[in-house]
């Protein structure tokens, strides 16, 4: 490697206009679909054309490639870096929320012969694994020869061919280290980094799924929780498309109250930048308003990724609560009432239930109740029960034992053939968020 060249944001030597004006458009292209602010920073990936390897194995071949030398992918990087950062006002930044790219293609056509060299390589690797009649990992389309990139398969291709194999069968311009016919081309374009947005929603009425539900192609509910967020967030921040996770979920006839349940949106190729706080209030204060009586939100923010998957964990170490609503086929007595309000870490055995066989494997779940408190409705059957349980039970099926899969049941505890749940909503979701 030849003496440390400077570095690309301050490197001051004065530059053709023609290097500008290659990336002009590109330029412009990004700045109107992009967001771009000062802080946010911006990464550069630079594709060579395989016939830059093309070259430099001709180099070799004619014995000119020892010496210090300095890579030529790094020298792009040094030219263009302060012609990007003063284009589009903002520093490169390996951790930049901006992804830009730029593409050198190889308008002569020196690396074309490779393409064919590489296919035949290609066919004589083992063939994949299939499973269940397809294969473990797609088959990647061809490459257009056009297109072929300085890739490492490429140069280990070219290592692979002696010298004089070599000279046969590269061009006659690069063999002879001739100027190519043409220029190389230049693209440049962008993709924002995707990034998490997220906070706590509360489900405020029964009849909305936690995410969109289909039966037999028939929508069911009454449009979901997510589908509510991205209404008003994906068009705020110009995102093409989100995925959307949580920890856990409540079935659609489930209210969610208390402080919320947490939730992220991961947003795939945003316009906008990462909202900053102010912006997120704002945003927050949008979904609250035009969905006011079927979720709310609260402590909307840009999430790390370290706590999504804090959120996303489940390793039963969880608790959360829950009240319901309980019909037996008569009032309980004070015995039975206080008889619940004593009982801790009850342990339960709960077979895959019923309603979910369809989704889940048939399995028997140990599960862990850890209190209970019981409220008689005075003039009715009917009490109010609250729970607080391990993660991953199902209250419904403890209430009503769901035809014995589930031991013991709230009946076996009260001595009685039959409780039926009415209501359930869950008000809290124990966990640092």
């Amino acid at each position: 490697m030849a003496d440390t060249a400077p570095e690309a944001s301050t490197a001051s030597v004065q530059r053709p206009r023609s290097l500008l004006e290659s990336i002009a458009f590109g330029v412009e292209t990004i700045k109107t679909r992009y967001e771009i602010r000062e802080d946010t920073g911006f990464a550069l990936d630079v594709f060579l054309p395989a016939a830059t390897a093309v070259r430099a194995r001709a180099l070799q071949a004619r014995g000119l490639g020892g010496g210090d030398t300095v890579d030529l992918k790094q020298a792009v990087r040094w030219v263009y870096i302060p012609l990007l950062e003063e284009a589009l006002g903002t520093r490169c930044d390996p951790e930049g929320g901006l992804r830009v790219t730029l593409t050198c293609t190889d308008a002569a056509g020196e690396g074309a012969w490779l393409a064919e060299r590489v296919r035949q390589q290609a066919g004589r690797l083992p063939k994949r694994k299939k499973v269940y009649g397809q294969r473990r990992h797609p088959k990647a389309p061809m490459v257009a020869a056009a297109d072929m990139v300085a890739s490492t398969r490429v140069i280990e291709e070219l290592a692979a061919l002696e010298d004089a194999a070599f000279l046969a069968l590269c061009p006659p311009a690069a063999a002879s280290l001739a100027p190519p016919a043409a220029a190389v081309g230049l693209t440049l374009s962008a993709t924002r980094t995707p990034f998490f947005l997220g906070g706590r929603y509360t489900k405020l009425r029964r009849g909305i799924p936690q995410s969109p539900w289909f039966i037999d192609g028939e929508r069911r509910g009454d449009g979901s929780v997510e589908e509510r967020l991205a209404e008003t967030l994906l068009p705020a921040l110009r995102c093409a498309s989100a995925t959307f996770s949580s920890a856990g979920r409540e079935d659609v006839d489930v209210r969610m109250l208390g402080a919320g349940r947490p939730w992220a949106l991961e947003c795939l190729d945003c316009g906008a930048a990462p909202p900053e706080p102010a912006a997120c209030r704002a945003l927050e204060q949008d979904v609250n308003a035009r969905q006011a009586g079927a979720i709310g939100i609260t402590g909307l923010r840009v999430l790390s990724r370290a706590e999504v998957a804090a959120m996303r964990v489940e390793d039963g170490d969880k608790q959360k609560s829950y009240v319901a609503v309980c019909w037996a086929p008569q009032p309980l007595t004070e015995a039975q009432l206080a008889l619940l309000r004593s009982t801790e870490n009850l342990m339960l055995q709960q077979q895959t239930p019923i309603r979910v066989l369809h989704r889940r494997a048939n399995l028997v779940r140990p599960r862990t109740i850890m209190q209970m408190e019981a409220e008689a409705l005075p003039g009715t059957s009917c009490f109010l029960l609250g729970l607080r349980t391990q993660e991953g039970t199902y209250i419904k099926e403890f209430v009503h034992g769901d035809l014995g899969r589930t031991k013991p049941s709230l009946g076996d505890l009260l001595g009685l053939p039959a409780v039926t749940i009415l209501y359930l909503d869950v008000i809290d979701i124990h966990m640092q968020f």
